[in-house]
């Protein structure tokens, strides 16, 4: 289990707690333009940069993950001061298991401070020709920027009821602190009560069970936030459901945790439907996507199982096998 160090200032009054922040389930809020340091020690439980989110970013290194809500539209700019090489990420989203491309992204090789921050030609007066060029930060005019890169992008024009995830990233994994400085115009404040963020489900599926004769479900997550418990439910349509498994939550957590259920109670000879949900200690419920088992074979006898080789194995080999019944049919799958 990892843990960063933060420290909140206001006015002269220091509070100084623990977070677990290097996951994107258990992100910190900000709600105000409150100057305050952070640290982190690793990556948390799991990588959770890939090719669908990381935009301009390569993976996590020591990372901290914070997220904000606007209650009115403005422009939000922001300066994180280090002496070393720290990348960052914003994402449009609030959902830590469908990221999407950032909307701001800055993975320059340099080191020092880096955040987002206008073009400001002239300022201070003096810096380049008759001060007509910026100068510190350089010149910015982008949004996501690679390697060599400036470490500066635009400020991000936030809409009121968005939530808005950022991870910021160690790429020296040194340990070195930073500190975070916002800079609020336009009208953009932000809304200061907790937002669970949804769990981070990294799977969810089924398998038909020839020795049992049983479906079993399975689901994983990466990380919980305030999870209540997991609602699963059965269906013959895709329409009309039926709730066959309550199982608790595991409260909050930073590291992967398994659940699984044995149903003896799935339809025979035709396609069973799961769906899952889980739901807050609130009250609120996230529903997660579709999944089936074929079970139209399900009735069969099986009397040989082969390898992808063509190789006869034992009857109950699992992972991609190919299953021959008793009336002489095949089926090739995975169990």
């Amino acid at each position: 289990m990892k843990k960063c160090l933060l420290t909140f200032s206001v006015i002269g009054l220091s509070i100084t707690g623990f977070g677990q922040n290097n996951n994107c389930g258990l992100a910190t809020q900000v709600c105000n333009d409150v100057a305050f340091t952070g640290n982190s020690s690793g990556a948390g439980s799991t990588q959770e940069l890939n090719g669908s989110n990381q935009g301009c970013l390569s993976v996590e290194h020591q990372s901290s993950w914070y997220y904000f809500q606007p209650v009115t539209s403005g422009t939000v700019a922001l300066t994180i001061t280090t002496t070393v090489d720290y990348d960052f990420a914003i994402w449009a989203t609030g959902n830590c298991s469908a990221l999407g491309a950032p909307v701001r992204c800055s993975y320059s090789g340099s080191s020092g401070n880096t955040g987002l921050a206008a073009m400001t030609p002239g300022t201070p007066t003096g810096c380049g020709f008759f001060g007509l060029f910026p100068c510190a930060p350089a010149a910015v005019g982008d949004v996501t920027e690679g390697a060599g890169g400036d470490k500066w992008v635009m400020p991000l024009n936030v809409v009121a009821g968005q939530t808005y995830i950022m991870l910021i990233d160690n790429f020296t994994a040194n340990s070195t602190p930073f500190t975070l400085d916002w800079t609020f115009s336009g009208g953009a404040t932000l809304n200061c009560t907790p937002i669970v963020l949804p769990i981070e489900l990294t799977a969810f599926m089924a398998n038909y069970q020839p020795p049992a004769k049983s479906n079993l479900v399975q689901w994983e997550t990466a990380a919980e936030r305030e999870n209540d418990h997991f609602t699963l439910e059965r269906s013959t349509d895709g329409t009309n459901w039926m709730i066959i498994n309550q199982q608790a939550g595991s409260e909050n957590s930073i590291i992967p945790i398994e659940y699984a259920f044995e149903d003896f109670g799935y339809a025979p000879n035709v396609i069973n439907y799961y769906r899952l949900s889980q739901t807050d200690y609130n009250g609120m419920v996230e529903l997660f996507d579709v999944i089936s088992v074929d079970n139209s074979n399900s009735g069969k006898k099986i009397v040989k199982v082969f390898n992808t080789l063509g190789q006869e194995v034992p009857l109950e080999t699992v992972g991609i096998v190919i299953l021959q019944y008793e009336d002489g049919s095949t089926k090739r799958v995975f169990r």
